[in-house]
């Protein structure tokens, strides 16, 4: 047996044994290269990574074609990472499901880590049932397609309630009039279903603007009693200062 393999033993049998008390990211990492690469010292490797990618988390969520250009990455370790990043996104998915998203700023929190490498940006459709729990969370097509997909996908769920939530990649997350036009259309097509769009919300790293925030969805709909939005002008600063162009023409 080898220096590595007896490294790798103990490793192994302190983590199993609960003797590695509070491992740090690169010694998680490290466990989990053991199984992408099987005879190599692969401390070095897994420090590097860290710091290249700033935390095992992010690590984790980087697409594989990212991963690819990481030093020593190849399509086998790149593979294990994806793998384990997908399992852990659907672990927090499953967790998620039992949140309650009543508040813009929940949805923010809820929404932002599937925005965080997105490169274009994206419309999700959350279908939630009576109480604000999601019930799924699917990205949405394209404008031309957007109504008929939103319908589709609420009406597949059974939901009670709607929010859309899309990624921005402008500076400041504002609505447009086109978004709001959009928002509408919506509206009424999923009332005709007995289905309630809660909120549009636009979203960029921890700032985002509210559809239902700034009063521009029928507030008829008795289930959007319960959704706490901020009255304007007296959202936070640091969401405030952005609203004054929500409603500017594209």
């Amino acid at each position: 047996m080898g220096d590595h393999d007896g490294h790798r033993k103990r490793m192994r049998q302190k983590f199993k044994s609960g003797r590695l008390t509070d491992p740090t990211d690169a010694q998680l990492l490290e466990l989990l290269l053991f199984n992408a690469i099987p005879r190599r010292d692969v401390r070095p490797m897994a420090e590097e990574l860290i710091r290249e990618a700033g935390s095992l988390g992010e690590l984790l969520a980087m697409p594989e074609e990212d991963l690819m250009k990481l030093p020593g990455v190849g399509e086998s370790t790149a593979f294990l990472i994806t793998l384990a990043g997908e399992a852990s996104r659907r672990c927090e998915e499953q967790r998620r499901r039992t949140c309650i998203l009543s508040s813009p700023e929940e949805v923010r929190r809820f929404i932002s880590p599937r925005l965080r490498f997105v490169k274009s940006e994206v419309m999700y459709v959350i279908c939630l049932d009576e109480n604000f729990r999601p019930l799924s969370c699917d990205i949405v097509g394209s404008d031309e397609l957007l109504i008929r997909a939103v319908t589709g996908k609420a009406a597949m769920c059974g939901s009670t309630a709607v929010i859309l939530a899309g990624g921005s990649l402008s500076e400041f997350p504002s609505l447009s009039a086109g978004n709001l036009r959009n928002a509408r259309r919506i509206s009424e097509c999923l009332s005709e279903l007995g289905i309630v769009l809660v909120d549009f919300i636009r979203i960029r790293d921890e700032m985002y603007s509210s559809a239902a925030e700034l009063g521009a969805l029928d507030d008829a709909a008795a289930i959007r009693a319960h959704y706490r939005t901020f009255p304007i002008g007296r959202a936070p600063e640091r969401i405030r200062y952005k609203v004054s162009t929500i409603y500017d023409e594209e």
